[in-house]
């Protein structure tokens, strides 16, 4: 079972629930840079594939960037299926083709749209993140009255993931199925976590201390990732 960030139990609570939704689903994750957006949609794509879904812009960082043109969806998507297959793996297996073809269309006029959305459902059971959504008004147009409202009508599970601060996000918190704020982090979990990786040193950590650590986290939560690993070494040292 794969476990969530530390600090976003309820967070990720509501985030799991949406894989046992049997039909289609858009998450935004609004936060700002270093609020911890990546690493927990990472998290959520490999809960994805470990309850049987396919996941891809998860783990590799892929963004949306501000253009007019559909044929820059495309080339997101392209760097996708490149993160999904590896630079070592072999021609693209049958649950990469719907992707493939998905290139192909975006980049074909003449192709309807409907094509597009076949192959999204085709491509279902899936978790598809976007990471970093700075896109222009012609795009972010598209995606509010095309494809989130596309994804869920899905009827079976297809979920959207999108990240990105709230501003940009604004057009699509209407349409989309739930907006999910990365505030603080839980100061009674960070403390927890800390107390328990940092077991066994000596002199042990005062509570002082984890309350000043908490503040540190509090205003960058990547520090909780280099804390955990010095905590964890030196621990090991004594024992």
């Amino acid at each position: 079972m794969v476990t969530g960030p530390v600090g976003r139990a309820e967070l990720w609570s509501r985030l799991i629930g949406r894989l046992s939704e049997p039909a289609g689903s858009v998450i935004l994750l609004a936060g700002e840079p270093g609020s911890g957006r990546s690493h927990l949609l990472r998290k959520f794509g490999e809960a994805a594939t470990a309850s049987g879904l396919r996941s891809v812009g998860c783990t590799d960082s892929i963004g949306v960037e501000k253009t007019t043109k559909l044929a820059d969806v495309a080339r997101v998507l392209a760097a996708l299926l490149d993160a999904e297959r590896g630079p070592t793996a072999p021609e693209p297996a049958e649950h990469g083709r719907w992707l493939r073809q998905l290139l192909d269309t975006l980049s074909t006029a003449a192709q309807p749209e409907r094509e597009v959305f076949g192959m999204l459902s085709e491509a279902a059971p899936i978790v598809v993140g976007i990471d970093g959504y700075t896109p222009s008004s012609t795009l972010d147009l598209w995606f509010a009255t095309r494809l989130i409202p596309r994804v869920r009508s899905a009827t079976q599970p297809t979920i959207l993931v999108i990240t990105g601060q709230r501003a940009a996000l604004a057009t699509l918190e209407p349409v989309a199925t739930e907006t999910l704020e990365l505030g603080p982090l839980d100061r009674a979990e960070v403390i927890a976590h800390l107390s328990a990786v940092g077991a066994g040193l000596a002199p042990p950590i005062t509570e002082a201390e984890l309350s000043g650590y908490y503040q540190s986290i509090a205003e960058d939560p990547r520090l909780l990732r280099g804390l955990t690993m010095v905590f964890k070494a030196a621990a090991d040292r004594g024992r």
